[in-house]
């Protein structure tokens, strides 16, 4: 079922600022807000620290193993967004199917 419905049923679409889902005939647009990109003050403050303690950090080993675990939680995080967003998806599929 699962694979039928994204081969058969959905078209999805993104860049930057654009999510275009298109389920049958109808169509579903979410088009990101260019403050969506843009970090909280709280956010930015935090980052800006991060900065200085890299130009500051002169121990290599150290900035290497930072730099593995900053990888792998990002990798991590993308993928649990993308289930995220599979798991709306799938539930807006639900919901159009059970309207009609």
């Amino acid at each position: 079922m699962m694979l039928k419905l994204l081969t058969s049923y959905l078209v999805l679409s993104s860049n930057k600022y654009n999510i275009r889902v298109k389920y049958k005939e109808l169509n579903y647009k979410h088009v990101f807000k260019e403050s969506d990109f843009q970090l909280p003050l709280e956010k930015e403050l935090r980052l800006k620290v991060i900065k200085t303690e890299i130009e500051q950090c002169n121990d290599t080993e150290a900035l290497k193993e930072q730099l593995s675990s900053c990888a792998d939680a990002l990798m991590r995080y993308q993928h649990l967004l993308g289930k995220a967003v599979e798991t709306n998806l799938m539930g807006l599929i639900d919901l159009i199917e059970n309207d009609d």
